[in-house]
């Protein structure tokens, strides 16, 4: 890990909050499903099937958030990467010129 950040533990962490945005998709899929049958009808499968709409609901913007979680984390990674490239090149720009400086020195 870099004193400026760890690019690959950022993206690690986006793995990791994108799978969990796949799982509450599956669990939202899951909990929708016993709704489809048609057999049950009238009001009260109404009203469960509507429950069941709202929970669903309440996962997908949960798994949306994660998503979008997940995307703001791979582009801090990214901005950390071009950072950490910026700053590489500014420490050899200083060491060239510094070992150039101490030749002329000399």
């Amino acid at each position: 890990m870099s004193w400026y950040g760890d690019p690959e533990g950022l993206d690690r962490l986006a793995g990791t909050l994108a799978s969990a945005a796949a799982e509450v998709r599956e669990r939202a899929a899951a909990v929708r499903s016993p709704t489809t049958a048609p057999r049950w009808r009238g009001p009260a499968a109404d009203a469960f099937r509507a429950a069941v709409a709202r929970e669903a609901a309440v996962l997908d913007r949960a798994a949306g958030e994660l998503e979008d979680a997940a995307a703001a984390v791979r582009r801090h990674a990214h901005s950390v990467r071009h950072e950490l490239a910026r700053l590489e090149a500014l420490e050899h720009a200083v060491s060239s010129g510094l070992s150039q400086l101490s030749r002329l020195v000399r």
